[in-house]
């Protein structure tokens, strides 16, 4: 009981480390694209949110190595196995190093052929291979090393990998405004980002090392016998990472392809929202998988059942109280944040339209991450697959009978990804022995009813959302404090029951106290 007890507290301190520093992180971003954009065109930004398309691209050839890390870590440094955690990281290690040296050249032959598949003019080919290609450099280093963050999650160390993730992103923000205030254009941005994961790099070494002090990463200790993990496991971890790309990034592939690179900015600046705002849920959900496999690895189901019901329920209700609030006041959001110029009136309707299919998809983390922590990933692999057909076979219909649009885009992707969700989440609730009454009154209620509170809101202070940029940002604040209060306040008072007050209660205190 002590163990799962230090599980619990581990999981609490984790859960409130990555809620506040993805908050913060939120906080500070909101910046950044309105700065950005003052010294930078909506073309030449369109391109660097295809830089990271790309990546995420390239980082579907690894994606399964990384859980694997996760999972099976987790599970020997709970049973006092360092020699297999040694084995297990240098060959993972060793494995990505050589994957992402064969697929460098080969990128850098293929790139021209990339650039002439999107809507790229010729005056921004060059600038677009020299941030294609010097991101992807850059995204396989952290690839390399990054384990040591991904070791920082086994051991449950999640909070120290957050506070090490703020500083550099901290620090990369500065350097945003230093370079771009310089003169350096777009590409400040790509020097801003190798320094933030060079220092993340270093300082995830030298924790991990202190923390596992036996940790020897060698070719002595490549073990061919610990392939399997990475072909089995992680093959299919992978594979469903790859459609998770796909299809987090199908709306901007449709825009790039059948509209421009400006309709692609536009959904770069419309998603920002919702996107940044997922890392908080997201991050709860990385809390998952560690926990899990310890449950799993001691076989405790009963904890494993309480981590999907009370977990979905966490998740859905803060995504909700700030999706909702995105939804409701979207066009005095984006108002707000990037002035009145008509060119961005689309991402309104993009940010609006999104923010149910976005939680949708976060509400589905808690049952992954148990389907990986038991090693039944192929689970997962079907909600990716549905999805992304879904999509396809809908897109090649819609687009065929009323023309590639924002808004035929928009209309596609939503229903689809909110229909693949909903039946992965009807399928885990019975696989997992919850009662399908029980997680729509304790998950799906709580979690979508502060979309009532927000539309009634903006609909109450409608003559108040007209003004500056400045009046724009004080009804706003007033208006986010109404809604936390009126929604937080009766998710708090009456759909919480006294035990959840008195937990969330205590994990503070533990927190404050720690």
């Amino acid at each position: 009981m002590n163990e799962n007890n230090d599980i619990r507290d581990a999981v609490s301190t984790n859960v409130i480390v990555s809620i506040l520093t993805n908050v913060f992180y939120l906080f500070t971003r909101l910046f950044i694209p309105p700065f950005i954009l003052s010294y930078v065109p909506l073309n030449e930004y369109g391109l660097w949110s295809y830089c990271f398309i790309l990546i995420s691209y390239l980082g579907m050839s690894v994606f399964g190595v990384t859980n694997v890390y996760v999972r099976y870590v987790a599970i020997y440094y709970a049973n006092g196995e360092m020699d297999k955690i040694n084995r297990l990281v240098s060959t993972g290690l060793i494995t990505i190093t050589l994957l992402c040296v064969f697929f460098l050249p080969i990128l850098w032959w293929g790139l021209p052929w990339i650039i002439g598949l999107f809507k790229i003019g010729d005056a921004l080919h060059s600038m677009a291979f020299i941030l294609f290609f010097g991101t992807a450099v850059v995204f396989m280093i952290d690839l390399t090393l990054g384990t040591y963050g991904n070791l920082l999650h086994s051991l449950q160390r999640i909070d120290a990998e957050r506070y090490v993730w703020t500083a550099s992103y901290l620090v990369e923000t500065l350097l945003i405004v230093i370079f771009l205030m310089n003169g350096m254009g777009i590409y400040g941005l790509l020097a801003a980002y190798f320094v933030r994961i060079f220092l993340a790099i270093l300082l995830y070494a030298i924790i991990v090392h202190r923390l596992l002090p036996q940790l020897s990463i060698s070719f002595r200790n490549f073990d061919r016998s610990m392939l399997k993990l990475f072909y089995h496991f992680g093959g299919i971890v992978q594979l469903s990472g790859i459609l998770g790309v796909v299809n987090r990034s199908i709306e901007k592939i449709f825009s790039g392809l059948f509209l421009s690179m400006k309709a692609t900015g536009l959904y770069e600046v419309g998603l920002k929202f919702p996107i940044m705002t997922l890392m908080i849920p997201g991050s709860v959900n990385a809390v998952f998988l560690p926990a899990t496999a310890h449950y799993h690895a001691k076989e405790q189901r009963g904890e494993i059942m309480k981590v999907f019901l009370k977990g979905s329920r966490f998740i859905n209700i803060i995504t909700g109280m700030m999706m909702g609030f995105f939804a409701a006041f979207s066009g005095p959001l984006i108002g707000c944040w990037l002035g009145p110029d008509p060119q961005y009136q689309a991402a309104v309707g993009i940010l609006a339209i999104f923010t149910v299919a976005y939680q949708m998809d976060v509400l589905t983390g808690p049952a992954s991450a148990i389907y990986r922590s038991i090693e039944q990933p192929v689970k997962e692999l079907w909600y990716g697959l549905s999805q992304f057909v879904f999509v396809i076979a809908a897109a090649a219909y819609v687009f065929t009978v009323y023309g590639a649009s924002i808004m035929t885009i928009n209309i596609t992707v939503v229903s689809m990804m909110v229909l693949s969700a909903a039946g992965y989440l009807v399928f885990s609730a019975l696989f997992l022995q919850v009662s399908l009454w029980e997680y729509f009154k304790q998950v799906i209620v709580p979690g979508f009813l502060p979309y009532l509170f927000a539309f009634a809101l903006a609909y109450a202070t409608q003559a108040y959302a007209q003004g500056s940029r400045w009046d724009l940002l004080y009804y706003l604040i007033v208006c986010l404090l109404l809604h936390t209060a009126i929604a937080g306040g009766v998710v708090w008072f009456l759909l919480c029951d006294q035990e959840e007050r008195r937990q969330m209660i205590a994990m503070v205190k533990r927190r404050r106290e720690g």
